[in-house]
């Protein structure tokens, strides 16, 4: 090999190494689909197309699977395991209030349905899709919370990721019944550690970013105090927010109503409430709706490195 021809070939490899890790990070989330059986079905196939032609780093789906007019059945969930497995992309996914807590409107125990999901969709440590990603699962680190294996953590390059299992219908919070408040303590202890050692695993990888992964919209608007299905997420929220002080991106779902903003207050030492300029709030859209929403990531930027763009809106297939 000539030294013209090496010195050719390690500057081609070199520029292809450069060009490669200053590539932004990008990926696409949505949730709260498939909702009606069969249109939101063929119209969530046409969005897995979109996402795979676009060809992010991964895709994620944060919660409910299914609409409040479909039952919580096996043959339901599975169906859209298949959907997820189908993926070319790498897929996550944080369950959402419709997989189970909702499930007492269909007389199931919604304890038993939350432990199929864990079993069924949880039962390795990487993303669905054919092109998989692996993950690191709140019970490889913290054995205490050994059945809590939805909760995930990943990196990309210097950008932490990770999801907690937060969902609607004021978080399972639900004083009149006994049996919901216990699982909703014992996953808030989960989420709470699970949260701790997200940062502390972000702060201490040096991590430009972090990115969080919600099915419920949390009510930043509302009063605190009062706010008592995701009180404490918030305050541990604001706390490790103004502690990490690089930019973290909520991604959420719940609400089915799209929007980008900065939500999340704290409160300085004259009991002032101010927002936090280094946390971003991404809702993502919802049934009827089936449409993702595209987040490029590129940590080179001086302001805040989220770029958000929602992708070509799926034409209806409901019966007029």
């Amino acid at each position: 090999m000539s030294q013209k021809f090496f010195a050719l070939t390690f500057l081609t490899t070199l520029f292809f190494s450069l060009t490669t890790s200053a590539k932004p990070i990008a990926f696409i989330a949505f949730g709260d689909a498939p909702y009606f059986v069969p249109e939101a079905h063929s119209m969530f196939d046409k969005l897995r197309q979109q996402v795979d032609k676009d060809q992010p780093n991964f895709a994620i789906h944060v919660g409910d699977i299914r609409g409040g007019n479909t039952t919580c059945s096996n043959k339901t969930l599975l169906r859209v395991k298949k959907h997820f497995d189908s993926f070319q992309t790498p897929l996550f996914y944080t369950p959402g209030d419709n997989e189970w807590t909702d499930c007492h409107r269909y007389k199931q125990d919604p304890i038993e349905r939350l432990d199929f999901l864990r079993k069924t969709f949880f039962d390795q440590k990487m993303s669905f899709g054919e092109n998989k990603l692996s993950l690191l699962r709140q019970p490889d680190v913290r054995s205490r919370y050994k059945t809590f294996v939805e909760n995930s953590f990943w990196q990309i390059k210097k950008v932490s990721f990770a999801t907690l299992h937060i969902v609607g219908s004021n978080n399972n919070y639900a004083p009149k019944k006994p049996t919901a408040m216990s699982e909703h303590r014992l996953r808030s202890l989960a989420n709470q550690d699970w949260l701790d050692y997200i940062f502390e695993s972000s702060i201490n990888n040096d991590s430009q970013a972090l990115v969080l992964f919600i099915h419920a919209n949390p009510l930043f608007e509302k009063d605190r105090a009062n706010n008592l299905g995701f009180k404490n997420f918030l305050n541990s929220l604001s706390h490790w927010v103004t502690k990490f002080q690089k930019s973290v991106l909520l991604v959420h779902g719940d609400s089915h109503s799209f929007q980008f903003n900065m939500p999340l207050k704290a409160v300085n030492a004259w009991d002032f409430e101010y927002p936090l300029p280094n946390f971003y709030r991404l809702e993502v859209f919802g049934a009827p709706e089936v449409r993702g929403v595209k987040v490029i990531i590129n940590t080179n930027k001086n302001d805040q490195p989220f770029s958000i763009e929602a992708l070509p809106s799926i034409p209806w297939e409901y019966p007029l």
